[in-house]
């Protein structure tokens, strides 16, 4: 069904498109005909059909500057109108935070790596045993397999193998597996202390969730209100990419991916997040050209040029940092946790003509009027 749904979106979508772009350019055409006045009287029309670029929108989304892809968390916001020299204030404060959060965990920390590491040498030490009794028998049935005399000897030999390889295997099994299982307890509560740590720069995991659910709620309100501004009854997305469907069951971490996991997080928590974008957008949206820097002009220039020349170097200036410091289309359009909007070619509006159009073609092709209904009820409704 989810297939269906997406295929009548882009069906609806391109419907929209076919029949709005002849009007354009008939519009267009008739607009130059007739001169200024008849465009002027087109301005105050309705218009059918608009666009709006969802990732370029989510890409320029100020609350995105804060979203970590690195752990898939928001680095904890500040709040509104916090400026660039305020936040750099709030950076040393969580700095200060941690290393405190750090001292009161240090002495359990300290206990789990010693456990961790006596472990660690035990399993790779029985790992390395029976990778030696593996190979050992491995070397003695090969040779006794080459030197077989015929086709019985040979299914005898590779039983008598595989009565001693699971024979090896049981040996170890047990050790393994407790030390294994012992493993997985230690990093689990190792990661719960990192996770507590991680709180201090982070959003959780539910924050972050409902962050997205803002800027979702945002980005739609902000649509619908230019739709309305403009007079617009429908809103298409540029982006006509459709969402891959999500999996939903995650398989349970192996001992080497909570390994992974837990040193990553420990090198990020010892230098603590990256705040460049952060930062960067912040000095983007801080006016720097105030009545104090103008009075500072040098006798050469008089104020109303030297005005000028610091507007064209603030512009020149922001407009390298918003390069450097806003996402790109493509980050934010392989951002899963948002492609539910960003990948949606239905913004707002229009209607779906996907069944309109099958009932027709099935009529068209000989189907009872009865049965379009009973196919296309089974079809669309479940």
């Amino acid at each position: 069904m989810k297939k269906i749904h997406s295929i009548s979106a882009i069906i609806l979508a391109f419907l929209l498109l076919s029949f709005i772009l002849p009007c354009l350019n008939n519009a267009c055409a008739q607009a130059k005909a007739e001169g200024a006045a008849t465009n002027e009287a087109l301005d105050g029309e309705e218009a059918f059909l608009a666009t709006a670029d969802i990732t370029m929108i989510y890409a320029l989304h100020p609350a995105m500057q804060f979203y970590d892809q690195k752990v898939g968390l928001f680095i904890k916001p500040p709040k509104p109108g916090t400026t660039h020299a305020e936040f750099q204030t709030i950076i040393k404060n969580r700095q200060k935070d941690f290393i405190q959060g750090a001292e009161g965990n240090a002495s359990e920390i300290k206990r789990l790596q010693g456990e961790i590491e006596i472990l660690s040498k035990e399993i790779k030490k029985l790992d390395a045993l029976k990778a030696d009794e593996m190979g050992a028998m491995n070397q003695r049935f090969d040779l006794q397999l080459k030197s077989a005399a015929n086709e019985e000897d040979r299914i005898k030999i590779q039983a008598s193998k595989a009565a001693e390889y699971n024979k090896i295997e049981a040996k170890f099994k047990t050790e393994l597996e407790t030390r294994n299982k012992k493993m997985a307890g230690l990093l689990d509560s190792f990661e719960k202390i990192q996770k507590s740590l991680l709180k201090i720069y982070y959003l959780s995991a539910e924050e972050t969730a409902k962050k997205f659910d803002e800027i979702n709620t945002e980005i739609k309100e902000a649509i619908l209100k230019a739709a309305s501004k403009n007079k617009v009854s429908s809103v298409v997305n540029l982006n006509l990419l459709m969402p891959k469907p999500e999996i939903t069951l995650q398989p349970a971490k192996t001992i080497e991916e909570k390994t992974r996991f837990n040193s990553f997080v420990e090198d990020l928590l010892k230098s603590g997040p990256s705040y460049t974008k952060i930062l960067g957008s912040l000095r983007t949206f801080e006016t720097s050209v105030t009545p104090e820097v103008v009075k500072s002009r040098t006798p050469e220039f008089n104020e109303t040029e030297y005005l000028k020349m610091l507007q064209k170097l603030q512009k020149d200036q922001e407009i390298e940092m918003a390069s450097q410091n806003f996402y790109t289309r493509d980050f934010i359009m392989r951002l899963s946790p948002i492609k539910k909007l960003t990948a949606n070619p239905i913004v707002y509006g229009g209607k779906d003509l996907t069944r309109e159009a099958v009932e027709i073609i099935l009529e068209k092709n000989g189907v009872a009027k009865d049965k379009v209904k009973n196919i296309c009820d089974a079809v669309f409704n479940n």
